[in-house]
């Protein structure tokens, strides 16, 4: 599952954090994905959904400072599944490592959160890297600049590898073809699952649409195996728990 969160600093009203969060946790609850991936949550939304989501490993810092300042891109892990073996968090910028350093445009940090986890319950020692990515909203360049960097780390990792966040463009952008063009291009997983159907909306702003702008993805690299995948656009408690629906894969090795 990938998952904006919208971040608790937003002025939403009636679609504000404290009014939301419990259908938050009741939907991943009942969803129970092996692996999530959420974007926009500060600190305090992940230590709430942590708290409540006790099976599940967390990986996140702060964009801003690399410890607990700024959004998050924040991964959890059903600790029945995985092991965690390493992870880590790059900034998608000139200088990738150091903490808070901003994009080629200058606008917010953006981060990468990745860990390289093992399945607990298979004998073998081949692992699988998870990438949870949250790209700029404004500047073209920073989304294309940041898919290369992604996917040359992609490349370079050489493992089986799920990638997902959201990705501010639509599948008509520059950076979705950067993304999936090439002999090791990624599949969109929502692509491969349906083929045919007119992609929903992912960003609906409150509003129930499912005609606003696809920008949340789950990619996978072509060694994998996608059998299915959704929008999540059903409301909880009579409310949307996001300004984006959850998105989710469904994926074999």
């Amino acid at each position: 599952m990938s998952f904006n969160l919208r971040n608790m600093l937003a002025n939403d009203g009636d679609n504000g954090w404290e009014l939301r969060k419990s259908s938050i946790c009741s939907l991943i609850n009942d969803q129970r994905p092996d692996i999530i991936g959420t974007q926009e949550g500060y600190f305090p939304q992940i230590e709430h959904l942590s708290k409540n989501l006790p099976e599940y490993y967390c990986v996140a810092i702060g964009r801003d400072d690399g410890i607990r300042e700024g959004e998050t891109c924040a991964l959890f892990l059903l600790r029945a599944r995985f092991e965690v073996i390493k992870s880590c968090t790059f900034w998608f910028s000139e200088t990738p490592d150091i903490p808070g350093s901003r994009h080629w445009t200058r606008h917010h940090p953006r981060i990468c959160t990745w860990a390289n986890i093992r399945f607990a319950e298979k004998s073998t020692s081949d692992t699988l890297m998870v990438y949870n990515v949250h790209l700029d909203h404004e500047s073209q360049i920073a989304r294309e600049n940041s898919c290369r960097m992604l996917r040359d780390r992609i490349d370079e990792a050489g493992n089986s590898a799920i990638v997902m966040g959201d990705f501010n463009m639509e599948p008509d952008n520059a950076g979705y073809a950067i993304m999936t063009q090439g002999e090791q291009g990624l599949l969109d997983s929502y692509r491969v699952a349906y083929p045919q159907l007119i992609r929903p909306g992912t960003f609906h702003d409150f509003t129930g649409r499912t005609d606003m702008e696809s920008i949340d993805y789950i990619f996978v690299t072509r060694d994998l195996t996608v059998t299915d995948s959704a929008v999540l656009t059903q409301m909880i408690d009579n409310r949307y728990p996001s300004d984006h629906y959850p998105i989710t894969a469904k994926i074999s090795t």
